[in-house]
């Protein structure tokens, strides 16, 4: 259920950091965020939080506690007043150039190969997108 095609994770991405278990679910115990938090993602109200659901709401709607923590006007975005780091680490995240950053934008940075990420940034988004914020 929350495999990728190839039948492996995505050793840099947020939910397969969560399944410590690795059964393709999130219990919420493996859920880095509150409890409201962890209902609000788990859209069909099985007990559990798929991959597909996890990342639908990757959006304002439902994103993670992290992301909620540092997107202080809760717009869905992160905006250069809400980044509590560098412009530089800002810039280099904003793949749009739209002067906000989305989850999407996060998310994408996870995936990009390691040897090519800032450690510092990388350390960021751990708490950002895991769910605890970055403060």
């Amino acid at each position: 259920r929350g495999v990728t095609s190839g039948g492996g994770y995505y050793g840099s991405d947020a939910f397969a950091q969560q399944d410590s278990n690795r059964d393709g679910v999130l219990s919420s115990g493996e859920f880095r965020g509150s409890l409201s938090a962890f209902h609000d993602t788990d859209i069909n109200r099985d007990g559990v939080v798929t991959r597909e659901e996890f990342s639908r709401q990757g959006n304002a709607g439902g994103a993670t506690e992290g992301y909620r923590v540092v997107d202080l006007d809760g717009d869905g975005y992160i905006s250069l007043g809400e980044w509590r780091h560098d412009r530089r680490s800002f810039d280099e995240l904003d793949r749009n150039n739209d002067g906000r950053l989305s989850r999407t934008e996060l998310e994408w940075y996870q995936s990009y190969p390691q040897s090519r990420k800032s450690q510092t940034i990388q350390a960021i988004l751990d708490a950002i997108l895991i769910g605890t914020g970055d403060r």
